[in-house]
């Protein structure tokens, strides 16, 4: 039997650090079932400062996820996704995201962002995209 997944990006990152909400406690809940909770190292880089004392609320979140690293396979394979949907370069972030999703079938990937997603997400149509704001 395959573990869930949940792949994070930005914006659900954001909500989950924050200080209430149903997202919050989802991701406690699926953490307490052994979900593998995941967060691209471009979402760290997107969604953090650099300074401990503004990024503490990010950092307590993520010691408890996964950190995705992004090598040049997944790299390419976002470019991949980019080019068969013709996106901006402006879009490299959500492509690599939804590249990372896509590494583990049937991943869930939690977005405020559906309509920049969802198109990225219907290439290889292996992730599912759920939205944050639902």
């Amino acid at each position: 039997m395959e573990k869930n997944r949940l792949v994070l990006d930005s914006g659900a990152l954001s909500v989950v650090a924050g200080e209430k909400g149903r997202l919050r406690i989802a991701i406690r809940q699926a953490l307490a079932q052994s979900t593998d909770v995941v967060v691209p190292t471009v979402v760290v880089a997107e969604s953090t400062t650099g300074h401990v004392g503004h990024d503490a609320r990010v950092n307590r979140v993520l010691k408890r996820m996964l950190i995705a690293p992004l090598d040049e396979p997944l790299a390419r394979q976002a470019a991949r996704l980019r080019h068969a949907t013709r996106s901006r370069r402006g879009d490299t972030i959500d492509a690599i995201v939804v590249a990372t999703a896509d590494c583990v079938p049937g991943s869930q990937l939690l977005t405020g962002d559906t309509s920049d997603v969802r198109p990225l997400a219907a290439v290889a149509n292996k992730t599912v995209v759920v939205s944050i704001n639902a």
